[in-house]
């Protein structure tokens, strides 16, 4: 069974292990996010970065997770999750399950310069409530209602990793639903 294993690169070599794994036929994410800079003309333009510079998401099986985590790569380590142990007594891998990853990439692929991440904890939810984003670029995003400086966000959250933000949504964009995932 495949899943989205979670590993940590040394700053600056995400894009780099990201395409040196794509190329050898892994699925890998390193998400980004989109910036309005000025250059040294003072013309504005859009700019791509690293939205967690130490991160990358690879989605494989386990054993082959395994092997790549033991390839002599100076550059690479396995996340794992501190609150669980397996059957060997040790911390498993971290892993992100396909329904969070598919909205933290629906996210993640916007251009749009306000989308945020940050840890647990740091944002209140509004209602709490569950909410599918029905219109405009976000579409399709499932995720709780907040209000993330002063503006109603809808908030998607990999579990152990971080949470993740959209830009400004109005409410009639939002449609409540059932949570795809029991909290």
């Amino acid at each position: 069974m495949e899943n989205w294993y979670v590993v940590r690169v040394l700053f600056a070599q995400g894009k780099k292990l990201a395409g040196e794994l794509a190329a050898r036929g892994f699925n890998v994410y390193f998400p980004s996010r989109f910036t309005i800079e000025k250059d040294a003309a003072g013309v504005k333009k859009v700019v791509e970065k690293p939205l967690l510079p130490s991160m990358l998401f690879v989605r494989t099986d386990l054993r082959s997770f395994w092997d790549l985590c033991h390839e002599p790569l100076a550059y690479f380590s396995p996340y794992y999750n501190h609150f669980e142990i397996n059957a060997d007594g040790r911390n498993p891998y971290l892993t992100v399950d396909d329904r969070q990853m598919e909205n933290f990439q629906k996210i993640t692929a916007t251009r749009n310069e306000h989308v945020l991440a940050f840890r647990k904890g740091a944002c209140r939810f509004k209602s709490g409530d569950w909410v599918r984003v029905v219109s405009g670029e976000f579409a399709g995003v499932e995720g709780r209602v907040a209000r993330i400086k002063g503006q109603t966000r809808v908030v998607v959250e990999l579990e152990g990793v971080c949470m993740l933000a959209t830009a400004y949504i109005p409410s009639s964009f939002l449609k409540k639903i059932s949570p795809s995932k029991p909290e």
